[in-house]
């Protein structure tokens, strides 16, 4: 069965010519249960002189995501119509070209599936990953690395974007010293990355369980590993004038926020990253506000300057994601 409408006021119209792709969408809000195989149809509608049709390899999972199919966020991005295509991370090659030229057909690229104004208030299917064919903003594409694989550059976009984000309002500066707590989870090993070779961090402190999750932080930059698990970061952080840090970067968790707290009561940071990462619900930012932080979030924002930042040092292979393929399902 194909879920198309004939009201247009839907949001899903059928191809012109009849065409379909394959997806994974949810037909109302609720739990994972819900994402279901389902065939749509075909990207139509949409404003060709700036959008192209990007044929999918690969489409990265993230925790917002989630709360995109729980109903969490349907004040904020609903969604134009159901079913509806999961997740906005993906990677693959130009299928149908922008009028402009900006790419090119069978070009390889990745994207963060924003979308634009002219969507309207409401997030169209084909905005979704999740399927054999998706359509891409030119402002929000950029062209893959050669040395990337498709998983690999999927699971970079939002991760990467919120971590760089992060990091330029932070005010950060060649040597300084920054502590990023959850060094192993997904932003963490991009901001660790981001901060020691693209930044130029003199000191890099982060938290992470013992063995593979240490060993990977240190792999990617960092000079400090707290076990949080077995050790009270207070009491192992140094406690003298030299080891004060200059900002700090955190995720929204009971635990990591009560360690910026005393961060900041201790005055051992000079000024802390007021963007914290991963408020994706009311519960998280009740959280932050229980704390005693300013409740502004960091999920990654529309920025062509930050898409093409982030795949300058991927191409170089100054910064990898090949510990976050995991996140990636493959077409």
């Amino acid at each position: 069965m194909v879920y198309v409408s004939n009201d247009k006021a839907a949001g899903m119209t059928a191809h012109p010519n009849g065409k379909t792709m394959k997806t994974i969408s949810f037909k109302k809000h609720g739990k994972p249960t819900e994402l279901k195989k389902i065939e749509t149809a075909y990207p139509h509608g949409f404003d060709a002189s700036n959008n192209i049709v990007i044929k999918v390899h690969a489409a990265s999972v993230n925790p917002v995501d989630k709360a995109l199919l729980s109903g969490d966020l349907k004040m904020v991005r609903p969604v134009a119509a159901f079913p509806h295509v999961i997740c906005y991370d993906v990677a693959g090659v130009v299928a149908e070209a922008d009028q402009a030229g900006t790419f090119s057909v069978g070009q390889p690229v990745f994207a963060r599936l924003f979308g634009n104004a002219k969507d309207g208030k409401k997030t169209p299917w084909y905005r979704g990953a999740m399927a054999e064919f998706c359509v891409a903003d030119v402002s929000n594409v950029v062209a893959k690395p050669e040395n990337l694989t498709f998983e690999e550059a999927a699971s970079i976009p939002l991760v990467g974007m919120t971590a760089l984000q992060v990091l330029k309002n932070s005010g950060l500066k060649e040597g300084d010293s920054i502590f990023i707590s959850g060094g192993a989870g997904g932003v963490g090993t991009m901001a660790i990355q981001l901060a020691k070779h693209v930044f130029k961090a003199g000191l890099v402190v982060t938290t992470a369980s013992k063995g593979a999750k240490e060993k990977l932080c240190k792999s990617l930059g960092a000079d400090v590993v707290v076990d949080y698990k077995s050790q009270k970061f207070d009491q192992v952080y140094g406690g003298n004038e030299a080891d004060k840090l200059q900002t700090n970067l955190t995720c929204a968790s009971t635990q990591r926020l009560k360690v910026c707290k005393w961060l900041r009561s201790s005055r051992k940071v000079d000024e802390l990253c007021p963007l914290l990462a991963c408020q994706h619900s009311k519960k998280s930012a009740e959280l932050v506000e229980r704390l005693g932080f300013s409740n502004s979030s960091s999920s990654a924002k529309k920025s062509a300057r930050n898409s093409k930042r982030l795949q300058q040092p991927t191409q170089v292979g100054t910064i990898s994601s090949f510990h976050l393929v995991k996140r990636t399902s493959r077409f």
